[in-house]
């Protein structure tokens, strides 16, 4: 697999390498739909595990990189792949030698700031992560995310996502601000980059378990999952955000109903 051949290709980025994979040719949106491309496109799942089995002779994890993640999407939860890809990548990406090669996974597509749980990791596999949109298009404010990571492990240490929130009108200039540090927001991620130095796959579970419990963890997951613009997490928990809970969820809520993506 290469770039000019099926989109892929391994770079070296400041020490880190970078495994950058063409997810869209999983999708079960891709054109044409009545062409068999085989087990596997362009050959790049045996590709990926050539770049990590040379992530594990350099013992140093390499962070993968991607456009469609593997799961469901949340709007319709449908799949996003087609299902024997999907199985063939988590073949790869939780291969007990290889799995702990991983740093992170690094997804966006979906225009919310999600992640995604792999069912059989081990312990240091890195964390699916997907990224909210600078496009406001699907209901959502602009954001980034800076992701830190440790000079030494090559692991993810922390993460944080700025916004914009766009006002009425949309013709007042974007004032980035900071929106959410994980590792402040949410004390399993703290404890995990206490304890075993940075975040992984098991990090992430222990944080979904806290999720579950719909408290203020939930709440601040439901606050950014687009931003802080509304949607419909917010009405859920066991003390939802609903409207007048503040001044800014307030002002959210009275330009617009609770969105749906078209």
């Amino acid at each position: 697999a290469n770039y000019s051949y099926g989109g892929a290709f391994s770079s070296m980025q400041a020490g880190l390498q970078i495994i950058t994979i063409n997810t869209v040719i999983y999708s079960v949106s891709h054109k044409p739909t009545n062409r068999d491309m085989g087990p596997d496109p362009f050959g790049q799942f045996a590709w990926l595990r050539r770049q990590l089995r040379a992530a594990k002779a350099r013992g140093k994890p390499a962070w993968i990189v991607g456009h469609i993640p593997p799961g469901i999407e949340t709007y319709g939860y449908s799949e996003l792949w087609k299902s024997n890809y999907t199985a063939a990548y988590l073949e790869v990406v939780q291969d007990s030698e290889l799995g702990p090669y991983i740093a992170a996974q690094l997804f966006g597509h979906i225009h919310a700031c999600e992640f995604r749980l792999l069912p059989n990791a081990t312990a240091d596999t890195g964390p699916i992560l997907l990224s909210g949109a600078l496009s406001p298009v699907y209901y959502n404010n602009p954001a980034y995310r800076i992701i830190e990571y440790d000079d030494e492990t090559h692991r993810p240490v922390g993460m944080t996502v700025y916004t914009a929130p766009i006002e009425p009108g949309g013709s007042t200039p974007l004032d980035w601000r900071l929106g959410i540090n994980v590792t402040s927001a949410y004390s399993a991620l703290a404890a995990a980059v206490e304890h075993d130095g940075y975040l992984t796959n098991e990090a992430y579970a222990e944080l979904a378990d806290d999720l579950a419990e719909g408290g203020e963890d939930w709440n601040t997951f439901a606050r950014w999952y687009k931003a802080n613009y509304t949607n419909d997490l917010m009405s859920y928990g066991t003390d939802p955000l609903v409207p007048g809970s503040n001044a800014e969820i307030r002002s959210f809520y009275s330009r617009t109903s609770v969105p749906r993506p078209l």
